[in-house]
């Protein structure tokens, strides 16, 4: 079951352009390793991410606040993992 885009409701979608859907890739205000949206709850203001690319043998996934995501840049994060 996909999980639906944050709504216009979310606090989080204030600060554009985090449009965020499953299946995204993007970076953490933490870092600038890239990760994959697994599953987002815009109601508890949550998502699910896990490393990108995965590892040989999967990424684990954990939770963080949508306050965390930096980026979500498609086009600039693809580049960056083509480049690597």
């Amino acid at each position: 079951m996909a999980m639906p885009p944050l709504t216009s409701s979310s606090p989080f979608r204030a600060s554009p352009p985090h449009n965020l859907h499953q299946g995204d890739c993007v970076t953490l205000n933490c870092d600038e390793t890239i990760y994959q949206v697994i599953g987002i709850d815009d109601s508890r203001d949550r998502c699910w991410v896990r490393r990108w690319p995965l590892e040989r043998h999967g990424s684990p996934v954990f939770e963080i606040s949508l306050q965390q995501v930096e980026s979500n840049d498609q086009k600039a994060l693809l580049e960056r993992i083509k480049n690597a």
